[in-house]
């Protein structure tokens, strides 16, 4: 079951892993960390992952989810859906087939104003205007088991006066284990920039 999701001035979401498919766990590294494989952001103006907030619940909004099977990924996204812009790539084959003993992914969902992107979130430099995905892949996000994201939002283009108001920033993760246990929670904190 996806998790619920509410809307705060932090929103603090947490998502119990989608763990389909594992069994039992290893003898693991104190210091082992999960390696980021391949990473992408697109956008879409309809949901296309079960159970991700919308627009309608309040704006803006973030939600994470960790999917340990292509199976899990195949039954909760509408991979067909996922139209990204002109100049945009969605994700590929390697997010649809990965190796579930070896891999699995994230997904950062944002409900934003069209026009908007997440960025990371960083108190001690709240002037960097990059793309979470870009960001987060120079910096490791894996803390006792779980995966934290700190994120705010910046205006990234300005919207078509013909698009829809609100849009939703996919931000999409594929992982290799690197001898480290599989997160089991997800948590994405959003900050007003």
């Amino acid at each position: 079951m996806a998790p619920e999701w509410s809307r705060r001035k932090t929103l603090h979401l947490s998502s119990v892993a989608a763990l389909t498919g594992l069994a039992g766990c290893s003898a693991v590294r104190f210091d082992a960390q999960p390696q980021v494989s391949s990473s992408l952001s697109t956008t879409a103006h309809d949901a296309v992952i079960d159970h991700q907030p919308t627009p309608e619940k309040g704006v803006p909004a973030v939600w994470g989810i960790i999917l340990a099977h292509p199976d899990a990924a195949r039954k909760l996204i509408d991979w067909g859906a996922l139209t990204p812009a002109e100049g945009d790539s969605g994700p590929g084959t390697e997010f649809r087939t990965f190796d579930p003993d070896t891999q699995f992914m994230s997904i950062i969902v944002g409900v934003l104003p069209t026009g908007d992107a997440l960025m990371d979130y960083s108190e001690e430099n709240e002037n960097v205007v990059e793309d979470v995905v870009d960001d987060f892949t120079d910096r490791s996000v894996y803390r006792d088991g779980q995966l934290r994201y700190d994120v705010t939002s910046y205006q990234a283009f300005p919207p078509d006066p013909d698009t829809p108001e609100y849009h939703y920033d996919y931000s999409f993760t594929l992982w290799h284990l690197n001898g480290a246990d599989r997160p089991t929670e997800i948590t994405v904190d959003y900050h007003d920039a």
